[in-house]
Protein backbone atom coordinates (compact mmCIF):
# COMPACT_ATOMS: atom_id res chain seq x y z
CA UNK A 1 0.00 0.00 0.00
CA UNK A 2 1.44 3.46 0.94
CA UNK A 3 2.86 5.04 4.06
CA UNK A 4 1.41 7.59 6.02
CA UNK A 5 3.58 10.36 4.28
CA UNK A 6 1.94 10.42 1.42
CA UNK A 7 -1.68 9.86 2.99
CA UNK A 8 -0.80 13.13 5.20
CA UNK A 9 0.10 15.19 2.11
CA UNK A 10 -2.67 14.31 0.19
CA UNK A 11 -5.15 15.00 2.56
CA UNK A 12 -3.25 18.76 3.55
CA UNK A 13 -3.50 19.04 -0.42
CA UNK A 14 -7.25 17.96 -1.04
CA UNK A 15 -7.82 20.36 2.07
CA UNK A 16 -5.87 23.15 0.77
CA UNK A 17 -9.11 25.12 -0.81
CA UNK A 18 -10.95 24.70 1.84
CA UNK A 19 -7.93 26.83 4.04
CA UNK A 20 -8.75 29.36 1.91
CA UNK A 21 -12.56 29.53 1.00
CA UNK A 22 -13.54 29.17 4.19
CA UNK A 23 -11.92 32.48 6.16
CA UNK A 24 -12.49 33.64 2.45
CA UNK A 25 -16.70 33.84 2.80
CA UNK A 26 -16.35 34.58 6.34
CA UNK A 27 -14.42 37.74 5.86
CA UNK A 28 -16.73 38.71 3.13
CA UNK A 29 -19.67 38.51 4.68
CA UNK A 30 -19.29 39.84 8.45
CA UNK A 31 -16.40 42.47 7.93
CA UNK A 32 -18.02 45.30 6.31
CA UNK A 33 -21.24 43.80 8.21
CA UNK A 34 -19.64 44.26 11.26
CA UNK A 35 -18.51 47.92 10.39
CA UNK A 36 -14.61 47.42 10.05
CA UNK A 37 -12.17 49.36 8.92
CA UNK A 38 -13.28 49.95 5.13
CA UNK A 39 -9.10 50.15 4.35
CA UNK A 40 -8.78 47.63 1.73
CA UNK A 41 -5.13 46.86 3.13
CA UNK A 42 -6.59 46.34 6.91
CA UNK A 43 -9.26 43.40 4.66
CA UNK A 44 -6.54 41.72 3.24
CA UNK A 45 -4.18 42.02 6.59
CA UNK A 46 -7.51 40.85 8.29
CA UNK A 47 -8.03 38.00 5.82
CA UNK A 48 -4.28 36.52 6.28
CA UNK A 49 -4.61 36.54 9.81
CA UNK A 50 -8.21 34.25 9.19
CA UNK A 51 -6.45 31.92 6.87
CA UNK A 52 -3.40 31.37 9.09
CA UNK A 53 -4.92 31.13 12.68
CA UNK A 54 -7.51 28.42 10.68
CA UNK A 55 -4.11 26.94 9.54
CA UNK A 56 -2.51 26.82 12.77
CA UNK A 57 -5.35 25.42 14.60
CA UNK A 58 -5.65 22.61 12.03
CA UNK A 59 -2.50 21.68 12.54
CA UNK A 60 -3.72 21.70 16.26
CA UNK A 61 -6.49 19.33 15.45
CA UNK A 62 -3.87 16.96 13.45
CA UNK A 63 -1.07 17.13 16.25
CA UNK A 64 -3.48 15.98 18.84
CA UNK A 65 -5.42 13.36 16.36
CA UNK A 66 -1.99 11.65 16.14
CA UNK A 67 -1.17 11.88 19.79
CA UNK A 68 -4.72 10.19 20.65
CA UNK A 69 -6.37 7.37 18.78
CA UNK A 70 -9.25 6.72 20.45
CA UNK A 71 -12.21 8.75 18.94
CA UNK A 72 -14.14 8.86 21.50
CA UNK A 73 -11.01 9.34 23.99
CA UNK A 74 -10.38 12.33 21.86
CA UNK A 75 -13.91 13.96 21.45
CA UNK A 76 -14.19 13.72 25.07
CA UNK A 77 -10.60 15.31 25.84
CA UNK A 78 -11.14 18.13 23.42
CA UNK A 79 -12.65 20.70 25.65
CA UNK A 80 -10.13 19.97 28.39
CA UNK A 81 -7.63 21.23 25.70
CA UNK A 82 -8.60 23.90 23.78
CA UNK A 83 -10.74 25.97 27.07
CA UNK A 84 -7.29 27.24 28.28
CA UNK A 85 -6.46 27.82 24.65
CA UNK A 86 -9.58 29.73 24.49
CA UNK A 87 -8.42 31.19 28.18
CA UNK A 88 -5.46 32.12 27.39
CA UNK A 89 -5.94 33.75 24.44
CA UNK A 90 -6.53 36.90 26.25
CA UNK A 91 -9.85 37.80 25.13
CA UNK A 92 -12.05 36.49 28.13
CA UNK A 93 -9.47 36.71 30.52
CA UNK A 94 -6.16 39.27 30.57
CA UNK A 95 -3.08 36.79 30.75
CA UNK A 96 -1.53 38.76 33.06
CA UNK A 97 -4.25 37.20 35.52
CA UNK A 98 -4.28 33.74 35.16
CA UNK A 99 -1.86 32.35 37.41
CA UNK A 100 0.83 29.99 36.79
CA UNK A 101 -0.23 29.32 33.10
CA UNK A 102 0.22 32.10 31.28
CA UNK A 103 3.41 30.61 29.56
CA UNK A 104 0.91 28.56 27.84
CA UNK A 105 -0.47 31.17 25.83
CA UNK A 106 2.51 31.28 23.57
CA UNK A 107 1.38 28.05 21.85
CA UNK A 108 -2.46 29.55 21.70
CA UNK A 109 -3.30 30.53 17.79
CA UNK A 110 -6.60 32.22 19.54
CA UNK A 111 -3.49 34.92 21.17
CA UNK A 112 -1.77 35.54 18.13
CA UNK A 113 -4.69 35.90 15.98
CA UNK A 114 -6.45 38.54 18.20
CA UNK A 115 -3.23 40.21 18.63
CA UNK A 116 -3.00 40.90 14.87
CA UNK A 117 -6.35 41.23 14.17
CA UNK A 118 -6.69 43.52 16.70
CA UNK A 119 -3.71 45.31 16.12
CA UNK A 120 -4.74 45.45 12.34
CA UNK A 121 -7.82 47.02 13.80
CA UNK A 122 -7.11 49.63 16.39
CA UNK A 123 -3.89 50.83 15.48
CA UNK A 124 -3.78 54.09 13.81
CA UNK A 125 -7.52 53.98 13.91
CA UNK A 126 -7.49 58.29 15.44
CA UNK A 127 -10.40 57.89 17.61
CA UNK A 128 -9.84 59.11 21.03
CA UNK A 129 -11.78 58.84 24.33
CA UNK A 130 -12.24 61.13 26.75
CA UNK A 131 -13.19 60.34 30.47
CA UNK A 132 -14.15 63.00 33.14
CA UNK A 133 -12.31 62.35 36.57
CA UNK A 134 -13.39 64.17 39.48
CA UNK A 135 -10.21 64.94 41.60
CA UNK A 136 -9.85 65.25 45.48
CA UNK A 137 -10.26 68.93 45.25
CA UNK A 138 -13.60 68.56 43.47
CA UNK A 139 -12.02 69.66 39.74
CA UNK A 140 -13.25 67.80 36.54
CA UNK A 141 -10.72 66.47 35.20
CA UNK A 142 -10.77 65.80 31.42
CA UNK A 143 -8.43 62.40 30.61
CA UNK A 144 -7.83 61.83 26.69
CA UNK A 145 -6.94 58.23 25.83
CA UNK A 146 -6.73 56.97 22.27
CA UNK A 147 -8.76 53.82 21.41
CA UNK A 148 -5.75 51.60 19.99
CA UNK A 149 -3.77 52.18 23.69
CA UNK A 150 -7.23 50.92 25.38
CA UNK A 151 -7.49 47.84 23.73
CA UNK A 152 -4.23 47.28 23.70
CA UNK A 153 -3.87 47.33 27.65
CA UNK A 154 -6.98 45.65 27.88
CA UNK A 155 -6.36 42.45 25.49
CA UNK A 156 -2.62 42.62 26.34
CA UNK A 157 -1.53 43.65 22.84
CA UNK A 158 2.05 43.29 23.22
CA UNK A 159 3.57 42.33 19.47
CA UNK A 160 3.26 43.58 15.77
CA UNK A 161 0.98 41.73 13.60
CA UNK A 162 3.86 40.89 11.37
CA UNK A 163 5.48 39.40 14.69
CA UNK A 164 1.89 37.78 15.56
CA UNK A 165 1.48 35.88 11.71
CA UNK A 166 4.89 34.93 11.58
CA UNK A 167 3.99 32.99 15.09
CA UNK A 168 0.64 31.58 13.54
CA UNK A 169 2.62 30.09 10.75
CA UNK A 170 5.10 28.71 12.91
CA UNK A 171 2.59 27.45 14.93
CA UNK A 172 1.25 25.71 11.91
CA UNK A 173 4.56 24.19 10.62
CA UNK A 174 5.41 22.91 14.31
CA UNK A 175 2.13 21.36 14.73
Amino acid sequence: LYSVSPYFFAKILSELPFFFLLPLSGALLYYHGCGLNDDPDKFFIYLLTLILTYFAGSGYGIFLGSLISDRKVLVTLLPILNVPMMLLSGYFVKIENVVGLGYLSYISCLKWGLNAAAVNEFKDLGIEITTQVIGSNGQVIHLKEDIYEIVKEQFSLDYSITASLAVLGGLYLFF
